[in-house]
């Protein structure tokens, strides 16, 4: 499990819909590299606050590393990250 932060909270949505390989759910309890924004999935019933003290901030994202080839996996987040124009 990685859990990450972006520069731009704004951009998620369009990280994740460039994501190829990695799969964008709510359950990370599978074999397949997947990722999750607890801000709207896991942890949305929680009160903004609340969340907030643990450390869910809306820029925070968690991936789960699965079973594919770590190039493969590099390459699908390389791509996606692009959206994310001060990091490259």
């Amino acid at each position: 499990m990685i859990t990450f932060y972006v520069s731009q909270e704004e951009k998620i949505s369009q990280f994740l819909a460039k994501l190829q390989l990695i799969t964008f759910a709510e359950s990370l309890g599978r074999i397949e590299t997947m990722i999750t924004y607890p801000t709207t999935q896991t942890h949305a019933d929680i009160p903004q606050k609340l969340r907030e003290s643990y450390g869910l901030t809306p820029d925070l994202l968690r991936l789960s590393v699965g079973f594919e080839g770590p190039q493969d996996l590099i390459l699908d987040l390389k791509t996606a990250l692009q959206v994310f124009e001060e990091i490259f």
